[in-house]
């Protein structure tokens, strides 16, 4: 029988006495389904294979491409937001005149 054996981050150490469900010494942090990476994904990694340099250059470029447009959409949104600030400021200028 295969066991899978979990990385310290997966699990927690409560006792070092055999728990009464399944007689392991070892409970899950969180939800068993809420793992930072499930046997399957650690597996799927494994048959990959070596990760290329192209592969790891591409992904860099498109978190850049997607931190660029994240950036440009907050500057966007800051854009948006002085300019609603400066018209309320007219406004009151105006109706303070009134």
């Amino acid at each position: 029988m295969r066991r899978w054996i979990a990385s310290p981050a997966e699990f927690c150490i409560l006792s070092a006495a055999p728990q009464c469900h399944g007689g392991s010494r070892y409970t899950p942090c969180g939800s068993v389904d809420h793992r930072a990476s499930s046997p399957a994904a650690v597996l799927e990694k494994e048959i990959k294979g070596p990760i290329r340099i192209s592969d790891l250059e591409s992904e860099v470029e498109q978190h850049d491409r997607v931190l660029r447009e994240m950036r440009d959409e907050i500057n966007n949104e800051r854009d948006a937001r002085r300019a609603c600030e400066a018209k309320v400021q007219r406004l009151r200028v105006d109706r303070s005149d009134d």
